[in-house]
C-alpha cells in the first residue's frame, strides 16, 4: 500500500504484549524503550461498502528510547518524524489523530474507527464511532 502509520506486531507464542512491542520496536527501528500501555484502537476498514479489514490493536506509548534508527527494513523505510511533519507527507493511515491523542494522552483510551480506503489501497478518511476514558 505504500503507506505511514504506526509500528505493529504479532504476538509470537508464549510472549507478553510487552514483549511483544519492545521485539518489534527492535526488528523495526533498531530502538529499544520502556513500554507502557495507553489503551485500545478498534478498526474496521472498508473499500466501498465492503467490510475488507477488521482488527483491535494494544497501543502503547514508548519512551526512554536508545539505539540507531534503522533506516531500511523488510517493510519498507523507517522516517523519524515530528506529528506535525508527519501529516504533511502523503497517504498517512487515516484516524492517525487518534492514535497521537492516545500516546500523547495521561488515560487509558478506548478508540472505535470506521477507516475508508480506495479500490487502489488509498486511505481516504476516517470516521469516530466512539472514544471512551478509561481510567
Amino acid at each position: 500500500m505504500g503507506c505511514l502509520g504506526p509500528l505493529g506486531a504479532k504476538r509470537k507464542l508464549g510472549e507478553s504484549v510487552f514483549e511483544s512491542v519492545e521485539r518489534k520496536l527492535g526488528e523495526d527501528t533498531g530502538l529499544r524503550g520502556e513500554a507502557s500501555f495507553v489503551g485500545v484502537l478498534e478498526a474496521r476498514m472498508f473499500t466501498g461498502e465492503e467490510l475488507y479489514l477488521h482488527y483491535s490493536s494494544l497501543m502503547f506509548r514508548v519512551s526512554s528510547l536508545k539505539g540507531e534508527v534503522k533506516r531500511s527494513v523488510a517493510k519498507g523505510e523507517n522516517e523519524w518524524l515530528t506529528e506535525e511533519e508527519f501529516y504533511k507527507k502523503k497517504n498517512i493511515m487515516t484516524g492517525m489523530e487518534h492514535h497521537f491523542r492516545m500516546i500523547k494522552g495521561k488515560r487509558i483510551n478506548f478508540v472505535e474507527l470506521k477507516q475508508y480506503l480506495n479500490k487502489d489501497g488509498k486511505f481516504l478518511r476516517a470516521e469516530l464511532i466512539r472514544e471512551k476514558r478509561c481510567l
